[in-house]
C-alpha cells in the first residue's frame, strides 16, 4: 500500500498503488502520495544509468526513465520520517530489486 499524505506531506492513510495513480482518483479527489526517485551516475559524474519501463506499467509504459522510481510502503520501516529514512529504506529496496545493488552499498 502506498502511503497518502496530504499537501504538507502529513500521513493520512493508505492506498493501492492502482488507485493513487488513476486519473478519475486524482481528479475527483486530489490524492496525493509518497513515491521517489533514485537517479545514479558513475565514479565521473557524467553518465547516469537509465532505465526503460516495462511494457506492463501502469504509468508511462516503455519510455526511458530515471535509474530507479517507486513509493515508500506503509510499512514500519518505510514509515520513518527522520531525516526521510523511511524513503531511504524503500530505495534501496527496490534498487536491490530492479537492479541487484545490495542495500548495503
Amino acid at each position: 500500500m502506498c502511503i497518502l499524505v496530504d499537501e504538507n506531506d502529513n500521513k493520512i492513510g493508505a492506498e493501492t498503488k492502482k488507485n493513487c495513480h488513476l486519473m478519475e482518483n486524482i481528479k475527483k479527489t486530489n490524492i496525493l502520495h509518497r513515491a521517489f526517485s533514485v537517479f545514479l551516475f558513475d565514479k565521473t559524474g557524467e553518465r547516469l544509468l537509465l532505465q526503460q519501463r516495462a511494457a506492463e506499467k501502469i504509468t508511462f509504459p516503455e519510455y526511458f526513465t530515471n535509474t530507479c522510481c517507486s513509493h515508500p510502503l506503509n510499512t514500519p520501516t518505510e514509515l520513518i520520517e527522520q531525516n526521510q529514512l523511511g524513503a531511504k529504506n524503500a530505495a534501496r529496496r527496490k534498487l536491490e530489486h530492479e537492479l541487484g545493488i545490495p542495500q548495503s552499498q
